[in-house]
């Protein structure tokens, strides 16, 4: 080990000294007139920028120069021996092929001078006569620039002025510098003419030490020594002292040289490391194997997430296509009149879709995320139904494990608010179905409050609280991270990504909220999110009030949380409320009278009746209830199913006191008929029917064809309000006959077109957007999504042609 760093330091003090060694030969150096870069002063004397940096080099690497002036070719002075080298040529692939050319240190500008009646050409430069400098790589570049152009031969750079005014070029061309230089001083023949200069990026002149071929390595040298100048600043103060700006290349060069400079201080310390590292070679090359492995596996990955992507691209449009005859359908049944059995089936045949249509609206979040593109929809929604929603569709699955599942919203929560309620609604899932997997006994509350509110904008906290078994604190930190589980061991009984957690902080962080957990709880775990939404014009809508007044209420329940529930809603619509968890509390309380009674627990109906004569029993049936509803009926109660959502609990009571038949619902409110005429373009027949039907609900007429080339018919022939025009389509699809539409329509009216589509990659809507499409509706499309399609519409024409 010690002989090696001998040997290593050995080494480098003599390359240390061989890079700084003198130079004895004296290097006849060229120079010509050229300002500002050179200058003529006396023979054998030499100034101007160029001069002055190559100048420093030399001194700098203690290499003896002697400067030569130029008069004639420089090509021709270095080729025959006149000269050694010269500090500022013009790089061409010819000097590369004779000289010894160090990489380019200097680049300039060129622009072409003119008369200022004269117009220039930006390219081409067809029919244009260019005085230049013959032979001069100006003229090189001036050619390869305006190829069209011919060039005007002249002595020196004045004459290229002086054609310029004379008349016998168009234009001249020179550098920056030199122009102003030239303009200033005032060339004879242009005296009185009004002359003007324009700067071209084709026209770049790149600049470099050349020598001949035995002169390579101080060619290499010197370029070294100059780059040290532009790191220290020197050649900058030089630029600005001749009025010239440094270059942009420098930092490129610079790093060139840094690491040529250094080649054999790392080729040695290679050296001296290799025999160090000898004994662990081994180890070196199995790394090195799983280097290569990762790197196949890393691109293998590539591979199959963008197959993923792809897939479940289509396979989400195959699976929405049945999915929206599915929930159009239960939409359209729940809008009829329907028995309470009949409804209480549709709905969960319509909740259950809903939850499919999440689950594939998630496997494309996984892909989204994975690409890092997430767009958010902005639709009007009730964050109170978002809430029951998901309560009714995870009741099951608590009732599996004996829990029960109770949903809060605050009387000041406004009905309607603007925002993504599918992502809400996946956020509020993903954390109801934690509560659920990580509590064996207990309750899961869902509860929903209002924290801020302004004329157009409202902030909501979401909380989902459970019993179960909690969070360690040594988990605090990591919770939100990817792949992150509690318990970790091949015996752990719960399952699970660890996926969860991230998506819902990524998908409320885009939402413009903010997600955490009470991390002071000492039993049980809550979470909750705060988001922003806007305000939609229903947010102001009267709130229900029940018609009798001081209507005194007993609420039933073992779980304080539904009777906290009951209480907010009950109290909401004007009644009043006492709470008791068994009857023998509520017998505590006998003295008082009572027109309703919500009985949950499994609550005695004869010991109730006894000692609340005249109070009319609704019992609270829990989803585990199972076969026992239809026995307990004969005895004359009325009943309500867990958990409790406010329009049955709303129409229970109105059925308890007299106010509405059994068995009966509100329907839909009425639309008004604004008489639109919307053509419908949809290959899939069931698909066809839901929307018609969703449409004529709202008063519109529709027209359906199967495929977009009837659409470009029909749409030739007679005039629509609005097209509802599917994405994929056999003969041909929604993109191409929308730009045929479009094509074909009269300027003074534009037919809106939404498009109806599954598909869901960001590059799909922008395809409809460029074919002229106004808008999207997502499939499965939802009637009160159409309808606010609609009712932007103005009031149909009574012309139909």
């Amino acid at each position: 080990m010690l002989a090696g760093l001998l040997v290593f330091a050995s080494l480098t003090v003599l390359i240390w000294a061989a890079l700084h060694r003198r130079h004895s030969t004296v290097l006849r150096v060229g120079y010509s007139d050229y300002p500002p870069y050179m200058q003529v002063l006396a023979p054998g004397k030499a100034s101007g920028f160029a001069v002055e940096i190559f100048s420093a080099a030399a001194r700098r690497r203690h290499i003896p120069i002697k400067w030569i002036a130029v008069d004639w070719p420089v090509d021709r002075a270095l080729a025959t021996g006149a000269v050694d080298m010269f500090p500022f040529l013009a790089i061409s692939d010819e000097r590369r092929g004779k000289f010894a050319m160090s990489p380019s240190w200097w680049e300039s500008n060129l622009g072409l001078v003119a008369l200022k009646s004269r117009a220039l050409p930006m390219e081409g430069g067809e029919g244009l006569r260019i005085a230049a400098r013959v032979p001069s790589r100006e003229a090189a570049v001036a050619r390869q620039g305006f190829p069209g152009a011919s060039i005007v031969g002249v002595s020196d750079h004045e004459s290229v002025v002086t054609a310029v005014c004379s008349g016998e070029a168009d234009a001249g061309v020179a550098t920056h510098s030199l122009l102003s230089e030239l303009l200033s001083a005032g060339v004879a023949p242009c005296r009185g003419n009004a002359l003007k200069v324009q700067w071209y990026p084709q026209l770049t002149v790149q600049y470099a030490v050349a020598a001949r071929r035995e002169f390579s390595s101080e060619v290499e040298a010197l370029q070294k020594e100059i780059v040290r100048q532009a790191i220290d600043g020197s050649m900058r103060a030089a630029a600005l002292r001749y009025g010239l700006h440094p270059t942009n290349q420098m930092s490129l060069f610079r790093d060139l040289v840094s690491i040529r400079d250094y080649n054999v201080i790392l080729g040695v310390t290679v050296l001296v490391l290799s025999v160090i590292l000898a004994t662990i070679f081994w180890q070196n090359r199995r790394v090195r194997q799983a280097r290569l492995a990762a790197e196949r596996a890393r691109r293998q990955a590539e591979q199959a997430l963008a197959a993923r992507t792809q897939f479940i691209a289509n396979v989400s449009h195959e699976i929405r296509t049945p999915l929206n005859g599915i929930l159009g359908m239960t939409e359209l049944l729940l809008a009829s009149p329907l028995d309470e059995a009949q409804r209480e089936y549709t709905e969960a045949v319509n909740i259950s879709g809903q939850a499919l249509l999440g689950m594939i609206n998630q496997l494309l979040d996984f892909s989204k995320i994975d690409a890092g593109k997430m767009d958010l929809e902005r639709t009007e929604f009730s964050p109170l139904h978002v809430v029951e929603e998901i309560a009714t569709l995870f009741s099951a699955k608590a009732a599996e494990k004996n829990l029960e599942i109770v949903s809060v919203a605050h009387p000041m929560m406004p009905r309607t608010v603007v925002g993504d309620a599918g992502r809400l609604r996946q956020v509020l899932s993903n954390l109801t179905s934690n509560a659920i997997k990580f509590t064996e006994s207990g309750s899961v509350l869902i509860e929903a409050s209002l924290i801020e509110r302004s004329a157009s904008m409202t902030t909501l906290r979401f909380v989902v609280e459970d019993t179960g078994i909690g969070i360690p604190a040594a988990f605090h930190e990591k919770l939100f991270e990817p792949f992150s589980q509690l318990d970790t061991s091949s015996t752990r009984r719960f399952g699970g990504t660890g996926l969860g957690l991230s998506i819902c902080r990524e998908l409320v962080h885009l939402m413009g909220g903010s997600i955490g957990f009470d991390g002071e709880r000492k039993q049980g775990a809550s979470f909750w999110i705060t988001i922003p939404f806007s305000l939609s014009r229903a947010s102001t809508d009267t709130m229900m009030r029940l018609a009798k007044g001081g209507l005194r209420i007993l609420c039933v329940d073992p779980n304080p949380h539904v009777r906290r529930a009951l209480r907010i809603q009950l109290e909401t619509w004007g009644a009043s409320v006492l709470e008791a968890s068994s009857l023998a509390e509520a017998e505590g309380v006998a003295e008082k009278t009572f027109h309703l009674a919500f009985l949950g627990g499994d609550q005695p109906l004869k010991k109730f009746r006894e000692r609340f004569e005249g109070c009319i029993p609704i019992v609270l049936v829990s989803p585990r209830a199972g076969s026992g509803i239809a026995a307990r009926s004969e005895e004359g109660a009325h009943f309500l199913h867990k958990p409790v959502r406010q329009l049955p609990l709303w129409n229970c009571i109105l059925q308890a006191i007299g106010n509405l038949p059994a068995g009966t619902e509100p329907q839909g409110a009425g639309y008004p008929a604004n008489g639109a005429r919307v053509l419908v373009v949809e290959d899939n027949t069931l698909n066809q029917k839901v929307i018609v039907h969703f449409l004529h609900r709202l008063g519109c007429e529709a027209t359906v064809v199967c495929n977009g080339q009837e659409a470009v018919e029909i749409a030739a022939r007679k005039a629509f309000d609005l097209i509802l025009m599917d994405y994929q389509m056999p003969v041909l699809d929604g993109v191409a006959a929308t730009r045929q539409i479009r094509s074909r329509e009269k300027p003074e009216r534009r037919t809106p077109i939404i498009a109806l589509t599954a598909a869901s990659l960001p590059q799909d809507r922008e395809l409809c957007e460029e074919a002229g499409m106004d808008g999207f509706l997502s499939k499965p499309v939802a009637f009160d999504s159409l309808r606010a399609v609609i009712e932007t519409l103005p009031a149909a024409s009574t012309n139909p042609t």
